[in-house]
């Protein structure tokens, strides 16, 4: 079977246009294969930035995505995503903690073995 100059062009650019798919998604810090939940806290004082790391018993299991002022409420609405996996009750807490001299703040998880029912 012999292929055209067509064909070989064509999975050529499929193959360039997948490459690129998982390359970003490389360099944004996420993988495409794993799944992941999206969760929101409010803050009153805000020092985080966007991709600073979510942990839970010191073990790093997300990043934050994005950081917005709610005007209304005069708090600061954070989202952060943790892989898909974990699983905390509704009860558990996330507090804000230093990184290091140079490293900003970021999400700790603390949950709570209540027995509640999981966060969504």
């Amino acid at each position: 079977m012999k292929l055209t100059r067509e064909i070989k062009t064509a999975f050529l650019v499929i193959v360039g246009i997948a490459v690129f798919i998982f390359g970003y998604s490389y360099l944004k810090g996420l993988s495409i294969l794993d799944s992941y939940n999206t969760f929101y806290t409010e803050f009153d004082y805000n020092a985080l930035k966007q991709a600073s790391p979510v942990t839970i018993k010191g073990n790093q299991v997300g990043k934050i995505t994005t950081i917005k002022y709610d005007f209304k409420t005069g708090k600061t609405r954070v989202a952060f995503t943790v892989i898909g996996e974990l699983e905390f009750s509704k009860n558990s807490k996330v507090r804000m903690y230093d990184l290091g001299l140079m490293e900003g703040k970021g999400l700790a998880i603390i949950p709570a073995n209540d027995g509640a029912t999981p966060a969504k």
